[in-house]
């Protein structure tokens, strides 16, 4: 981790484009529980340039599996409006930053 106090210290972040996709399956226990446990894959990441005279800079890449199992409470007949809440297992599958200076 980078720390930085000098105020005249500048960072940059420049973002980049992500993606988060997957798929869920929905079981109803009874007319107002409903289960729902979904698949999700998520990349993302971040680049920033620092220094006093940009002279350097930090990639970090993420990509993630998400595994989330939801509990859904309706309030009424139908589809809205609900209760949700949320168990979520994540695991990381690659994580990496890479610090330049130029």
């Amino acid at each position: 981790m980078l720390w930085i106090t000098d105020a005249a210290f500048r960072h940059e972040p420049a973002y980049k484009k992500g993606f988060l996709g997957g798929i869920g399956i929905e079981f109803t226990l009874t007319k107002n529980i409903a289960l729902e446990i979904d698949g999700l894959f998520l990349q993302k990441g971040s680049h920033y340039v620092y220094g006093y005279n940009k002279e350097g800079n930090i990639k970090h890449i993420l990509d993630v599996i998400s595994i989330p199992l939801l509990i859904k409470f309706k309030l009424l007949q139908g589809s809205s409006p609900y209760i949700l809440d949320c168990l979520r297992l994540w695991i990381r599958v690659q994580e990496e930053a890479n610090l330049i200076l130029y």
